[in-house]
Order: structure tokens, then sequence, then C-alpha cells
């Protein structure tokens, strides 16, 4: 009681802030000396992306390495959510977001911490270096981003190696924090969620000077309270971001980030590994509270971002750009390794932690030209990421065993200290790239890009690859495009850790080679005012790294051959009345092992472990015409098996869930006010997933007023 206390009394400094921020707006709003006004089509920052749209404010496109295009002429698939996506059903991670894409399944539930990546996609799992923030490389291990702060998530399938240089070939999430506006905006948002989670959060912009000049925008919020499965969350999230035109010409933008989120008496993971049964037990509630005492994952982030733009005429400008990240992650995690199907399982604990300091500098020109009747849209640039890293001693322990229908009554033995660190690796990156997109003739482009990548860790290796981008894309009709690509990427081997679920490896610390995998793609896209449809078929070749049990039953890690992912992708969206939307999508691949040495023979042409065949969607939204601002939506979302091995010997099997919500917007005292509820698994399906115990029903309840 003593610790949900202290989350109560933490939150009410910040609830001062916020009100007194909003009741300061009415005097910044007297001081201002203009306001400058952007309506009809902008270009909207989509990564290294434009989305065309009709926007309120004008967004920078940043480190385009493609130039600035919409997502239906990019020759390969992309799903984008922006913040009124991200709102309209409340979600609180990846996974809930992009429910309504069927290549993506939740690799962790939205309150416990994730051991890698928080998603996997087309069947791969993202490493935790997979995310980008505002384009700057910025890991995921231990947490989610909290969404409440971004203005929109994009997310980037397949191999991205010339976008991103060094990274994995499943895909690339980029997080675009809020800007600020060309009017002035202010809302308040207050939340619940069951078990008895609160939030409270702010959003403020607005712009001062001769014409605007300078801009900010800040963000403040907080969540704190106990979760569904009996842990403890205390999370804070801010973002201030500046903008100020030093010249018609010349922009500069400071951005900041802080995030410090407390996850203590985090229920226990369901794990799979050394299962000694060929099916598993009947699946729990997702509620059920497995929380053990003194455990934590408490991760603390800083980013500093400066970057100036200079518009050197009409068609050209050149951009400088420096980021500084600052990561601290402490934890002592509790895994529930299961050992039959009657549910017994041995408790673990996990403990370790370090810092991660990151510098990243780019400098990037982008312009177009015409060479006689082709058109070439250029873009050229290099970058630099330094990373220097400090750990401490980590700790595998096992504590005590239990059985999943019994009651959870094991605490950690081990006391909480402050984890000391000392210095562990740094790394060096350099990448330089360029890429032209020449319309050669009406309606056809032809797309050639290069990056090269120089990749040096300390003690360890260092390479240097050129990883290609080839495309052709055709718009045979303004509303259709269609495209063929190749890319490459250059992905880091890694470092082969101490053990797997505590059967140690005989090569722990071994350096593994960095791999090149190949994605193929050929697809179409369509997007008129009443129906939008997209059909994507890909070939990815990635090598693998399997784990071979030796006669001891120690591990070696080795890479041998590779996973290959191919499939059919499609989705599509449909205003079947001016009230009334659906939309559906589907995703069927064969993943499979491929080109294994003898001594890997026999998971040859298995099912690549984690990834289903089938995966499918379909979501609808109703605008209530007799309720004036009432709407409601719902989905259902069909996840296909999957097996947990790379022998396929343990499967888990399929599920199906249904979400819900609706909203409420209004008018209170001249402020526009919007009532949000949702539930989320509406049928309280008990499932196993990649993420153990499946998240059970859940509510969220929120209002926003904007001032």
């Amino acid at each position: 009681m003593k610790h949900k206390s202290s989350l109560l009394i933490q939150s009410k400094p910040l609830t001062g802030i916020l009100f007194g921020m909003v009741f300061s707006l009415p005097l910044l709003h007297a001081e201002e000396e203009s306001t400058v006004t952007t309506t009809g089509d902008e270009g909207v920052a989509l990564g290294e992306l434009v989305v065309n749209g009709t926007a309120t404010r004008k967004k920078e496109a940043a480190t385009a390495v493609f130039g600035e295009r919409s997502v239906q002429d990019t020759p390969f698939s992309v799903s984008v959510l922006d913040s009124k996506d991200l709102e309209a059903t409340q979600a609180n991670s990846l996974g809930e977001a992009f429910f309504g894409d069927p290549s993506v399944v939740t690799e962790v539930s939205a309150y416990a911490s994730g051991w890698g990546s928080p998603i996997q996609v087309r069947g791969m799992e993202l490493a935790w270096d997979s995310y980008r923030v505002n384009g700057v490389p910025s890991d995921s291990w231990g947490f989610e981003w909290p969404l409440e702060i971004m203005d929109q998530v994009e997310l980037y399938k397949g191999a991205t190696g010339f976008m991103y240089g060094f990274g994995t070939p499943g895909g690339l999430v980029n997080y675009r924090t809020k800007k600020p506006l060309d009017v002035p905006y202010a809302a308040l948002t207050a939340g619940f969620r069951n078990k008895s989670v609160w939030s409270v959060g702010g959003d403020f912009s607005q712009r001062g000077g001769k014409d605007g000049w300078f801009g900010y925008r800040v963000n403040i919020n907080e969540e704190y309270g106990t979760t569904y499965n009996g842990g403890d969350i205390n999370r804070l999230a801010t973002t201030i971001s500046l903008e100020g035109k030093l010249r018609d010409d010349l922009t500069l933008t400071t951005d900041l980030i802080y995030l410090n989120r407390n996850l203590e008496n985090e229920s226990a993971i369901i794990g799979f590994y050394n299962y000694g049964d060929d099916s598993l037990p009947k699946p729990i509630d997702g509620s059920k509270e497995m929380s053990v005492d003194g455990s934590y994952w408490n991760i603390e982030y800083t980013m500093l971002s400066t970057g100036l733009t200079y518009e050197l005429n009409p068609d050209w400008k050149a951009s400088l750009e420096y980021h500084f990240t600052h990561k601290h992650s402490d934890t002592k995690k509790a895994w529930a390794y299961l050992l039959n199907r009657e549910g017994d399982y041995n408790l673990n604990f996990y403990q370790l932690g370090g810092d991660t300091d990151r510098q990243f500098l780019q400098a990037m020109v982008q312009g177009s030209f015409d060479t006689g009747r082709v058109s070439h849209q250029v873009v050229a640039g290099a970058s630099s990421l330094y990373t220097r890293e400090y750990s401490g001693t980590s700790n595998w322990s096992t504590i005590g065993s239990g059985n999943i229908n019994g009651d959870y009554v094991i605490t950690n033995p081990i006391p909480y200290r402050s984890l000391a660190t000392d210095f562990g690796s740094e790394s060096a990156r350099t990448d330089i790239f360029l890429s032209d997109t020449a319309e050669v003739l009406p309606g056809l482009s032809l797309l050639a890009g290069g990056r090269y990548n120089t990749y040096d860790q300390e003690g360890g290796y260092t390479t240097d690859e050129i990883t290609p981008t080839y495309a052709i894309i055709y718009k045979p009709v303004n509303e259709l495009t269609l495209y063929a690509s190749y890319m490459e990427s250059l992905e880091d081997g890694g470092t082969v850790g101490d053990d797997n679920g505590g059967a140690p490896y005989s090569n722990a610390g071994e350096l593994l080679e960095p791999m090149i995998s190949k994605q193929y793609e050929i697809g179409a896209k369509y997007e008129s005012e009443r129906w939008g449809a997209s059909l994507a078929v890909f070939r990815l070749e990635r090598g693998s790294n399997i784990d071979r049990v030796n006669g001891d039953g120690t591990l070696t890690l080795v890479q041998d051959g590779v996973t290959l992912y191919q499939g059919i992708e499609a989705q599509g969206s449909v205003k079947v009345t001016e009230d009334f939307t659906l939309s559906a999508g589907a995703m069927w691949m064969d993943p499979t092992y491929d080109k294994l040495s003898p001594e890997s023979a026999d998971i040859e042409g298995n099912q690549v472990s984690g990834a289903s065949r089938i995966q499918a969607v379909v979501q609808a939204s109703y605008a209530v015409p007799m309720v004036t601002g009432l709407e409601i939506h719902a989905g259902t979302r069909y996840y296909g098996s999957n097996y947990y091995d790379d022998a396929n010997s343990l499967k888990l099997p399929d599920y199906t869930l249904v979400n819900a919500g609706a909203s409420y917007t209004t008018t209170l005292r001249d402020h526009t006010t919007i009532f949000r509820a949702d539930i989320n698994n509406l049928t309280n399906k008990k499932y196993w997933s990649n993420a153990g115990i499946g998240t059970p029903i859940s509510a969220a309840l929120s209002v926003k007023v904007e001032f």
C-alpha cells in the first residue's frame, strides 16, 4: 500500500502543472503578434517518406532517402498510424495500435517488459534496435515508447537496409513526436484502465513573433496504478519541441524527450523453453496475478536533438542534424518456464542492466532537376552513429517452482540493489547514401539507390557493405500505383549470450558474422475518395541463427542456411455509406528453413518458429446519424497457429480476438470534448501467444478537452 500511495502523490505536481499551463494560455494568446494558418494539401512527414493529405500545419520531411513521396507511390509496404488513429482505439502498445494490420503480431503484452521487440512483422521478430524516434536510432529493449506523445507511427516492412543501414530485415518502426502547430492549441486528457491504472496528460502548442516565426509544443503524460495482472506502473513521458525560422530560408529545430518508466512487482512472463510435453496446458486467464514482490524493470531515457534546414531554392534543400540519447536500464525480471501440460513451472530471475549513450549526426541534400525529357528526384547524404555501452554483472537464478492453476505466493529472495555499471563496449557506424528516382516516361519511374555501410565494434569485427535498392514504379492512372522492388539489408550477427532459458551456450561471447538479407516484392496500391486497397507479394531471404544441442546438454549458436519468408498480403477499406466504413486484411505466408547444412538437416523445410501461415482481420466503424458526435467501432482478428521451436514439436494454437469501442464528441462550455470507451478481448478469450499468457478482457475510458 505504501508503494501505491506514493504513485498517487507523485501525480499531483503534474496535474497542477497541466492546469497551470491551460489557465496561462489566454495570456499567451494575448501576446501573440500573428498566427500563420496552413490549410490544403500539405506534405506530411512519414519517416523517410511524405504522406499527402489535408493538414492544419506544415510538417517537414526529414532524412528522406527516397525523397518526398506519398505512401501510395512508395515501392514497398508501409503502414502508417497518425495521432487520430492512435487516440481512436486508446491503444497503449504497438500490438494494439496495429491490430488492423494482418502482418503484425504482438510479442509482449502492454504491461510487461519486452525482452526484445514488442512486435513481429511478417513472421519476423523485430530486433530491439529496429526502432527510430524522429529517424534517430532508439532501442525498445525492455519497454515500449508511449504513444501519447506521438504524432504518427510508421511501420516499414521487409528489408530496410538502404533506408536506415545496419538493421534486421523484418521491418522497422519510426515514431514521430508531436511538433509545433500553426494555430494555438491546448488539450487535457484523463483516463482509466483496469485494474486501477490512471493517466493524465496535456498537449500545448503556440506560435509567436512576427509571422509566427517561433513555435513550441509541449506534451506531458503520466500513468500510474495497478495493472490487470497485479503489477505496479508509474510512467512519465515528456516532450518539448521548438521551431524557429532564423530566416525565410533557414529553420532551426530542437527537441527534448524524457521518459521514466518504473514497472514493479511485474507479473512473471510464461515461457516454454525446455517444455517436456507435445501439447500445452489449458490457458489461464490473463488477469491472474502472478506478480513477484521485488521484481522490477526501470527505464530512464533522454533524447536531445537539434537540426538546421536550409532552403537553397524552390527545388533544393539541405539539412544537418545532431542527436544525443542516453538510456539507463535496471531490471530484475521473473520468468516462469512451463514444464508440462499439468502447468508446473520453474520460476527464474534474471538481473541485469546498464547504460547506453548514442551520438547521431546526419547531413543531407535533396532536390529535383531535368535531363532532357527525364526528371530526377535525388537524395544524397551521410550519417554517423557512435554508441558506447556500460553494463553490470548479470545474474540468472532459479528461485522456486509452482503451478499456473494454483496460488502464486513466491517472493523474490534477492535483495534490491542499484546495478553499478562498468564500461562494456563501443561501436561506430558511418553510412553514405544516394538515391535517384527518374521519371523516364509519363507515369513510369525507375528508382536506384545504395547505402555504403561501415561498422566497427571495438574488440569485435569491422565490416563494410553496400546495400542497394532498385524499383520500377508505374502509374497508369493517378489513383493506381504498380511497383516491383528489390532491397538488401545488412544485419549484425550479434554476440552469443550466456544461455537460452538457462541452457548455457558453449560458444558464449562469440561474435557472429554480419548477414545480408534480400527482399523481392511486387505490389499494387489503389486509393480513391470512396475506397482503397493494396496487394503485395513478397519473398525475403534471411540468414539463420540456429541452436544446436550438444551431447552434454549445452547449446551452440551457429549461422546455418537461410530462413525464407514468402507470401501474399492484402488490405482494403471501403466507405459503404457516408456513415459506415468497412476494412479487411489478410496475409498468407510460407515461412521455412532452407539450404541448411547436413548437421541441421532435421529441420530442413520446417515452419520457421514463431511465424504463422495465416493472419486475418475485419474492422468496421459507424457514425450514428441519429446521435450527432457518436461513433462506434469494432474489429475481429484471427491469429494463426505457430511453432515455438525449430523442430516444430510444440505448437501454439490459433485464436481470435474481438475489440469494440465508442466515442462521443460534443461541446461543453465552448470546448470540444471527446469521451471514449474501449474494450479489448471482448469475449475474454483465454489463449497462449508468443508473449506467454494472452491479454484478458480489458477496458479503457478517457475524456479529452480541447481549449
